[in-house]
């Protein structure tokens, strides 16, 4: 558990960090200052509060992967489709609609978009 709420766009002065873990935590915020670390790999922040993914992550030339399951994630920037060099979109339990998210998948064609949602 992180006491986290948002990153601060300093963030952006993290050039040669390659994983980026801010899960469990009341993260609510992630600046589009983010797209700026270009050595970016993996960025995972589940169980947290985000509800949006700035646009300037489509950006990110290096990123492979984005686990961001069990937010209230209510919209993913449409170019994330376009993300030549992400592999895996993990995004179980969010507030986007399930054709949303099937059109994604298919879109992104062999590319992994693990989603789903749980019952009960």
């Amino acid at each position: 558990m992180n006491d986290i709420d948002s990153l601060p766009p300093d963030i952006a002065r993290l050039k040669s960090v390659q994983n980026l873990a801010v899960n469990y935590g009341p993260l609510k915020y992630i600046p589009p200052e983010i797209a700026q670390m270009t050595a970016l790999k993996n960025l995972s922040f589940m169980y947290s509060e985000v509800e949006t993914l700035p646009d300037a992550i489509c950006e990110m030339d290096q990123l492979r992967e984005i686990w961001c399951s069990y937010n209230p994630v209510k919209r993913l920037p449409p170019c994330i489709k376009d993300m030549k060099n992400l592999k895996h979109l993990v995004i179980y339990n969010v507030k986007m609609d399930t054709s949303e998210l099937s059109l994604l998948k298919k879109q992104m064609g062999g590319r992994a978009v693990h989603y789903g949602f749980k019952r009960g």
